[in-house]
C-alpha cells in the first residue's frame, strides 16, 4: 500500500474554477467538457418548485441551466436563468396567475423541444464542433444522449463554454413556427 502524505493548505492555495483553466481551447475534444451523469450527481430541480425559489437557488449557485425532474425523477424539461427571470414570471402575474403558484413546470423548456447529441459523436468532435452546432441550431444548450444505451450523459451549454474560454458567443434561437406565423400576419 502506498502512504500518501497530507499537507496544510498555504495561504496562496485557492480555490480553482473553471474559467481559470487557460489550457483548453476551441480545439479541444469536446468530451473533455462534459460532466459525465454517470460519474457526477447531475444538478436536478423538481418540478413543483416555485419558480421565484428556484431562481434564488440558480442565482446563489451561479448556475446556468437545472435539470427539472418529475416525482419519480425523470427528465421533464430543463431551466435557466432566462427562463425564470423575475420578467418570466412577471409575465405571467400579469396574465392572472398567483405569483406564488407559479412553478418551475410552467416556465421550463419541456423535453419534447430539447435537442440532444450523441454521445458516441462527440468522442471524435472538438468543442467548436459542439459551439457552431448550437449556434447554427439557435440552442443554447443540448444534452448528451447515449444512443446505444439511451441513457442521457450529460449537456452541454455554449454560454458556460464561451464563458470557460473568454470568448463572446450570442446564441440567436431558432424562431419558432408559432413567431412564424405572428410574424406573416403582422
Amino acid at each position: 500500500m502506498k502512504h500518501l502524505t497530507l499537507y496544510s493548505l498555504d495561504a496562496n492555495d485557492h480555490l480553482v474554477q473553471p474559467n481559470e483553466c487557460h489550457q483548453q481551447e476551441l480545439s479541444t475534444a469536446a468530451i473533455h467538457w462534459l460532466t459525465d451523469f454517470q460519474q457526477h450527481q447531475p444538478s436536478l430541480l423538481e418540478a413543483e418548485t416555485p419558480a421565484t425559489e428556484a431562481l434564488m437557488m440558480l442565482e446563489r449557485e451561479h448556475s446556468t441551466l437545472k435539470l427539472v425532474v418529475d416525482a419519480n425523477e425523470e427528465l421533464i424539461g430543463l431551466i435557466s436563468p432566462q427562463q425564470v427571470s423575475a420578467q418570466s414570471i412577471m409575465r405571467r402575474v400579469v396574465m392572472g396567475e398567483a405569483r406564488d403558484e407559479i412553478t418551475v413546470r410552467d416556465l421550463m423548456l419541456p423535453r419534447s423541444r430539447l435537442k440532444a447529441v450523441a454521445y458516441q459523436d462527440l468522442l471524435r468532435s472538438k468543442i467548436s464542433d459542439v459551439l457552431s452546432t448550437l449556434q447554427r441550431e439557435g440552442e443554447a444548450f443540448c444534452l448528451v444522449l447515449d444512443r446505444n444505451s439511451h441513457q442521457i450523459r450529460g449537456v452541454l451549454s455554449s454560454e458556460a463554454i464561451a464563458k470557460r474560454l473568454q470568448l463572446p458567443l450570442k446564441v440567436t434561437p431558432a424562431p419558432t413556427f408559432l413567431q412564424l406565423f405572428d410574424s406573416v400576419l403582422a
